[in-house]
């Protein structure tokens, strides 16, 4: 990866978002990103990108106030604190260092955030359980400062009962001397993102 850090808020230059959504009853699997203000979905499958950095944060749904919950986006989930909150409350479901069965207690659910430069545009794409590990897997075999990650296919899993479906990736091209110099001047955008978010919050 050309970078490990980077946190949420401000202005984050990241300007699209997708969430991987395994569709049984399509028997398939997407990157889905919502539209609220057209109430529109759009599903997308990345072609090859450059992989510049991984986050973890935390999505799922707050049966109190009945509103989706999100946190700040980390690096390290051992040295840093997660900040989970509902979207119609001020005051944080949880602080403090992951804890994965208070996570769960709140529903909760650990994702991963995969920040890439597709093209000209820096995309994050999340991705939790099954999703998530064969992703571990499959960018284990890849030298991402060198190469390109690529898309390859849509895989059929199953747990006991339970059928989806997951993403696999594969080695792309080679990264360019141009491209690179393009996603090094991303990443400082990236890093001076990350570095104003956590000096307002500091403040607060």
């Amino acid at each position: 990866m050309f970078w490990d850090q980077k946190t949420t808020h401000k202005t984050n230059p990241v300007w699209f978002f997708f969430d991987w959504k395994s569709d049984k009853e399509g028997k398939t699997g997407t990157f889905k990103w919502r539209n609220k203000e057209l109430a529109q979905e759009m599903n997308v499958m990345p072609e090859q990108f450059i992989l510049l950095s991984q986050i973890s944060c935390i999505k799922g749904w707050d049966e109190k106030t009945q509103s989706k919950i999100y946190s700040n986006e980390i690096i390290s989930t051992k040295d840093e604190d997660l900040i989970v909150k509902s979207f119609k409350s001020t005051e944080p479901l949880f602080n403090g260092k992951y804890n994965k069965n208070a996570i769960k207690a709140m529903g909760g659910k650990f994702n991963k955030g995969i920040i890439v430069l597709e093209g000209e545009n820096l995309v994050e794409y999340f991705m939790q359980w099954g999703a998530l590990f064969q992703w571990n897997e499959d960018i284990n075999q890849i030298d991402t400062n060198e190469f390109k990650v690529k898309f390859d296919k849509i895989e059929e899993r199953k747990k006991g009962a339970i059928t989806y479906y997951i993403p696999r990736f594969i080695k792309g091209d080679v990264i360019t001397p141009e491209e690179k110099t393009q996603a090094f001047a991303m990443v400082s955008l990236l890093q001076d993102y990350r570095w104003e978010w956590q000096k307002e919050e500091n403040s607060n």
